[in-house]
Formats: C-alpha cells, sequence, structure tokens
C-alpha cells in the first residue's frame, strides 16, 4: 500500500499513500494499543511491587505511635524507682543503692584513667518547634568510661558532629545504645527524655 516517498527536496522522508488504501486497519491499531496498555500495566505493577518491598525494608516503625499498653514489669523490677512514664529509673536506682553495677563481667574494679567530666551538653536542634537536646555527662560516665564514645562515636569538639534523628534511627550515634541496650528513641514517651530543653522562642 505504500508508495516511495515523493522524490522532491526537502521532501524525502515523507510517506506517500494511494487514494483509499490505509498503512494498517483499525483492527490492528485496536490490538497494538490493547499490547502497549497491559505492557504499561505490567511494568506499572512491576514498580509497585518493587517499590514495596524497599519500603519493608526500610520500614523502622512509626515513632509516633506510642506502644499500645505497657507490658507488666518483671517482678524483680516492680520496687524499683520509675520514671515519668512508669519505666525502671535506673540512675536513680543506683543512687539509692538498690543496684551496683560491676566494672567488669568477672567484677573485677577497673581502675578509670579518664578526667571526670560531669557538664551536661545542649545540642540545639534545628526543628523550632522541637525542644533541644540535654546531654548529662554524669549518668553517662557513671557507667562508661570516655573511651566508649570518644572519639569514635562523637568527636569531643563542639560542633564537630553533625547528625539527624534518622542516624539515630538507623543505629549510629545516640543509637549505638539507645534502642539497644538503653531506652528506645522513639515514641512519644521516649521523645521528651532527651528534648528537654524549652525553647525561649517557639515557631518561626
Amino acid at each position: 500500500a505504500k508508495v516511495e516517498a515523493i522524490d522532491k527536496e526537502g521532501f524525502g522522508f515523507i510517506p506517500f499513500y494511494e487514494t483509499g488504501r490505509l498503512d494498517f486497519t483499525e483492527e490492528e491499531a485496536k490490538v497494538k494499543m490493547d499490547a502497549r496498555l497491559k505492557r504499561e500495566r505490567e511494568e506499572l505493577e512491576r514498580k509497585k511491587g518493587e517499590f514495596q518491598t524497599q519500603a519493608k525494608e526500610r520500614w523502622m516503625g512509626d515513632f509516633w505511635i506510642p506502644p499500645p499498653i505497657n507490658p507488666p514489669l518483671v517482678s524483680a523490677l516492680r520496687e524499683f524507682p520509675k520514671d515519668l512514664f512508669g519505666y525502671p529509673d535506673w540512675s536513680m536506682a543506683v543512687k539509692r543503692g538498690i543496684i551496683n553495677p560491676l566494672d567488669s563481667i568477672k567484677g573485677e574494679r577497673v581502675k578509670k584513667d579518664d578526667e571526670e567530666f560531669n557538664q551536661d551538653i545542649i545540642f540545639e536542634i534545628s526543628d523550632r518547634m522541637m525542644a533541644n537536646v540535654r546531654f548529662p555527662h554524669t549518668t553517662h560516665n557513671y557507667w562508661f568510661s570516655c573511651r566508649v564514645c570518644h572519639p569514635a562515636i562523637f568527636i569531643p569538639k563542639r560542633g564537630a558532629n553533625d547528625f539527624q534523628m534518622k542516624d539515630i534511627w538507623e543505629g549510629k550515634f545516640c543509637g549505638r545504645c539507645h534502642g539497644r541496650i538503653a531506652y528506645a528513641p522513639k515514641g512519644f514517651e521516649n521523645c521528651i527524655r532527651c528534648h528537654s530543653v524549652r525553647r525561649e522562642k517557639v515557631g518561626f
């Protein structure tokens, strides 16, 4: 049906058809269109499945949703001093002499060669709707030597540690302990444990 292209300068690329003839029928066009739509739907489903798989692998839970009901504490912890949310207050338990953590697994006393540093560090948060973070060295260096965190996890220099909550959720910085051996960095109950320093000006 298709004849040779018009042999004129500038029009050699335009196809020419005889009168009353078509390059393809309406039925053929419908078949091709249906096939193309099917391929597009299959590709969309493939991408959707791939995205859902990746989302499941990266999902860390919704930190805005608190646990529905706190499970009852084991009998050994029921007489412990409690914090604001009813969890065992380990620091207060130490102060009251209820527990006396050992320096080592063998029970041997370890001589600390680090200088005692009890100053609180205030982390200023970029989100102006969120309270700033108070990091108490006293609580932490009671349990750990300074070498546990410095300099491998935190560089002991003002402004040298740039991180976000996402990093902590992924087990970096504070997340090296919190969420594993210390309280989790998620949930409304735990947010204000660290975000406890109110701003003079909130919002924009």
